[in-house]
């Protein structure tokens, strides 16, 4: 994925946005499945970091 640097740039001098930044994201969901226990032991170990 690209970054515009100089429409950030600009947009954080003048303290607003010439148009509003952001995306679209398209997809599909399927069916939900169980979480692996090393995949929640990962996610809670990245969470713990922004808990206090």
């Amino acid at each position: 994925m690209a970054v515009n640097a100089g429409f950030w740039f600009k947009s954080l001098l003048l303290g607003r946005f010439v148009s509003p930044p952001g995306f679209r994201l398209y997809g599909r969901v399927g069916a939900l499945c169980s979480a692996a226990t090393e995949e929640i032991k990962r996610i809670e170990a990245r969470v713990a970091r922004y808990a206090g």
